[in-house]
C-alpha cells in the first residue's frame, strides 16, 4: 500500500486515502496485545508506539532515523488513535521520497559484483 499525498495539494489525506490507512491501522490495532477485546468493548482502537513505524512503511512512508525519532516524539507512550496516525502520516509526507537516482546509489553498496547489478543468488 503506498499512499502519497500530492504536492500541489493542501497537504491533507483524501477520503480514499484515509480509508486506506485506516486498513492498515485497524489490521495493525487489532493485531496488538488486548486490540480485539478493545474493539469488543467498543473503546477506541490504537496501534502501540514500538509499531508506528512498521505502519508507516505499510502505508508507503520510510523516514530515516532522525525523522523517525522526531514524529514519535508526538506518540504517546500507550499509542496512537487513527485521527492521530492521520496527522503523523501527513507530517511524515512532507519529506520527498528517494528518487530513482538516489536510491540507486543507496543500492549499489549491495553491488558485490560492480556490475551495477545484483544477483539474487549472491543474498542467499
Amino acid at each position: 500500500m503506498d499512499i502519497k499525498i500530492l504536492p500541489d495539494g493542501d497537504g491533507e489525506l483524501t477520503k480514499e486515502q484515509k480509508a486506506e490507512i485506516a486498513k492498515g491501522f485497524n489490521f495493525v490495532a487489532l493485531s496488538a496485545d488486548g486490540g480485539r477485546a478493545r474493539k469488543r468493548k467498543g473503546l477506541p482502537m490504537f496501534v502501540p508506539k514500538a509499531d508506528v513505524p512498521r505502519l508507516l512503511r505499510g502505508c508507503g512512508r520510510a523516514p530515516g532515523p532522525e525523522e523517525l525519532k522526531e514524529l514519535l516524539q508526538d506518540v504517546p507512550d500507550q499509542g496512537i488513535e487513527l485521527e492521530d496516525f492521520f496527522a503523523l502520516y501527513e507530517k511524515a509526507s512532507v519529506a520527498p521520497l528517494l528518487n530513482e537516482l538516489e536510491l540507486f546509489e543507496a543500492l549499489k553498496v549491495l553491488d558485490l559484483t560492480r556490475t551495477d547489478s545484483m544477483d539474487p543468488k549472491k543474498f542467499e
